[in-house]
């Protein structure tokens, strides 16, 4: 009987030791694994991204406070792809390109063309977006047409140092231009009469038109006259003196396109699939 109990104490001890063993050497390996990941995230190269956050479908805050929208998941997926770690900084839009222009951001993201003029100093890759314009009115002020002859003497609104402002001030000399800094401001404005059309983007103008609910105040039209012009796709600007930047997002962008990331993250924010598409043409001619 002594014997069984001393083979069973023996038996429950080797047991013991044995469990101890392995908790221990599994202890070490999630520490060795921890190491690693924490070396591969300090290793990581960062980058500061801007956005406006203030640009419904593309940068925005949620109820929550999160910055959401199809260029946060555009810039994320490319940071993924990259294997970069990507920090997020909102600036308003006229803020925006002076952060970039003094490397305080290295990289915009912000779905919307900058004016050629205030390009000098920045980098930009081929276009991921490619914006298609309406003019948005009050129903009860509806013009005859969009043409230079129907807009002479009305108060056209624009958003600030874009392509399309530039544009509009080039060939709708006879109507009198209202630029904004803020897309708020801009709707603002129509709302209260204070511009008869205001020029935008479909995919902007939209959802703010589905928010104001009993749809009494204002309706779009295709600016056809500025989407013949052919404006370009909207590109990722870089800092210039980021060339390895430029060369790195320049070519993951163009990966994303063609493996249609970029089209499902713009079916995820409601956007038109069609206009990733034609870019995705523009871009691979």
């Amino acid at each position: 009987m002594n014997i069984i109990k001393y083979c069973l104490a023996v038996c429950i001890l080797l047991m013991y030791t044995s469990n101890i063993g392995l908790s221990v050497a599994q202890d070490s390996q999630q520490k060795q694994k921890n190491k690693k990941n924490e070396l591969a995230i300090a290793n990581k190269l960062k980058v500061k991204i801007g956005t406006e956050g203030a640009y419904v479908p593309f940068s925005y805050y949620n109820v929550n406070g999160q910055l959401i929208g199809f260029d946060i998941d555009l810039g994320n997926k490319l940071c993924e792809r990259m294997n970069y770690e990507c920090e997020w900084q909102v600036y308003d839009w006229t803020n925006l390109f002076q952060a970039l222009e003094r490397n305080s951001v290295q990289v915009v993201i912000s779905s919307r063309s900058l004016a050629n003029s205030h390009t000098s100093k920045i980098e930009k890759t081929n276009g991921y977006y490619k914006p298609y314009y309406v003019l948005t009115y009050h129903r009860d002020t509806s013009p005859e047409g969009t043409g230079t002859i129907d807009l002479v003497s009305k108060t056209i609104g624009v958003l600030k140092d874009t392509i399309e402002a530039d544009l509009i001030k080039t060939h709708y000399t006879a109507s009198r231009i209202k630029e904004f800094t803020q897309l708020d401001y801009a709707f603002y404005a129509l709302s209260r009469h204070e511009i008869n059309l205001l020029a935008l983007d479909y995919s902007v103008a939209t959802p703010w038109l589905a928010g104001k609910g009993d749809g009494r105040c204002c309706v779009y039209r295709p600016f056809t006259e500025l989407n013949d012009l052919n404006v370009a796709t909207v590109p990722i600007y870089i800092n210039k003196t980021s060339n390895l930047l430029q060369a790195s997002f320049g070519g993951v962008l163009h990966s994303i396109l063609e493996d249609g990331n970029v089209s499902e993250i713009a079916k995820k924010h409601g956007l038109n699939q069609n206009l990733i598409e034609k870019t995705k043409t523009s871009v691979s001619q």
